[in-house]
């Protein structure tokens, strides 16, 4: 396991339910990488943009590509962190000026091959389709949407343990980034619904804030003083009353004098309740 998994890893293993922590979180920036050097833009065949994918994944990034002021700016502040991918880990270093933590499980979603032999389509154009085939169930010999999904789910886990310590910067890629914030927003992170897909654009997600005021609930001795049901007494008045001394009881004969009616009921066994 990769170095910086497995401390990712061990910060969750000591983490026992990172939805409560996350409440005293910081945020996370999901990014997108800057464009990539590989822009070989000829019509290929199905066959062809397999090899196509694998140098886009192996190139590294455009000469003179160049972070934004904001994406230096949040570097420079955040733990950043980045897919294992050139292009990310790039994008990364150059923001940061320094190598980012790599995390394996951030890399993107690998598309599967088609048997399209007669068709000639530019590579954007495949990329878009092999998505869609993707999402319908094909996906021979690589990840499944569902597994994609697992594991966005485990990265939205891991990172908001890490984020339990520091602000982050995420530099990722398009498609695996929406995966990643919709798993956050299921366990109560509130953002975008997508992030953005600009190149060099970064999202912010923040913490939860309902587990904070549920535990500033619980500790408020006001509220484990009140009453639970609207007719009981406040502890304190409760403890007050029960300070004051019961008046003697009255004598049976006194009590038939004045009340015969009362005087039958003393003396009568009690009713079963």
């Amino acid at each position: 396991m990769e170095p910086a998994l497995a401390a990712l890893n061990r910060a969750a293993r000591h983490q026992r339910t990172p939805e409560l922590g996350a409440s005293g979180a910081h945020r996370i920036w999901l990014a997108r990488h800057l464009p990539s050097a590989h822009t070989a833009n000829a019509r290929i065949t199905a066959a062809e943009f397999g090899a196509w994918s694998l140098q886009y994944d192996a190139a590294g990034l455009v000469d003179g590509a160049a972070p934004s002021a904001e994406l230096t700016e949040l570097a420079a502040r955040c733990r950043v962190l980045s897919s294992p991918l050139s292009r990310a880990v790039r994008t990364a270093t150059l923001a940061h000026g320094g190598a980012p933590t790599v995390v394996p499980v951030l890399a993107r979603a690998i598309r599967p091959d088609v048997r399209l032999p007669l068709l000639r389509l530019r590579p954007w154009t495949w990329r878009a389709l092999t998505r869609v085939v993707w999402r319908t169930g094909w996906s021979p010999a690589t990840e499944t949407p569902a597994q994609a999904q697992q594991r966005a789910a485990e990265a939205a886990r891991l990172l908001a343990v890490a984020a339990l310590d520091a602000e982050l910067l995420v530099v990722g890629h398009n498609y695996f980034n929406s995966l990643i914030a919709d798993a956050l927003t299921f366990r109560g992170w509130s953002g975008p619904r997508k992030p953005t897909s600009r190149l060099g654009g970064a999202t912010a997600y923040l913490p939860p804030r309902l587990n904070r005021a549920r535990a500033g609930r619980r500790a408020d001795p006001a509220r484990l003083a009140a009453p639970r049901h609207r007719h009981a007494q406040p502890l304190a008045v409760a403890n007050q009353r029960s300070s004051v001394p019961a008046a003697a009881p009255e004598s049976t004969a006194s009590v038939a004098r004045t009340n015969p009616v009362r005087s039958a009921s003393v003396t009568s066994p009690p009713r079963p309740e």
